[in-house]
């Protein structure tokens, strides 16, 4: 159950619910597959440091990468445990718009 005040709007409440059963579903299928590293897309989103928080938690030793499209972020990935992030930038098409 999740309470929350009259005055949360929709897009907060949601990421309280969507994001936490969303991690947990892809730290069940890392369990079972049992990869020998992990890539996020998105790392610095609120999502993205949940899984390298989990993930680390749950696997201290398992390379986790991170996709990123600003490098103003890596530290504070760098301190929830990712090995190492990957800045990349918006495809041209992208950067017309």
């Amino acid at each position: 159950m999740i309470i929350w005040p009259d005055t949360a709007d929709l897009k907060t409440i949601s990421m309280a619910f969507v994001n936490p059963i969303s991690c947990i579903g892809m730290c069940n299928i890392v369990k079972h597959q049992q990869p020998q590293n992990v890539l996020i897309s998105a790392a610095a989103s609120q999502i993205g440091k949940m899984m390298v928080s989990s993930l680390r938690k749950k696997y201290p030793i398992l390379p986790i990468y991170g996709l990123n499209r600003s490098n103003n972020k890596s530290d504070v990935l760098s301190k929830i445990g990712i090995t190492e992030t990957i800045l990349i930038e918006d495809p041209p098409a992208a950067k017309l718009k």
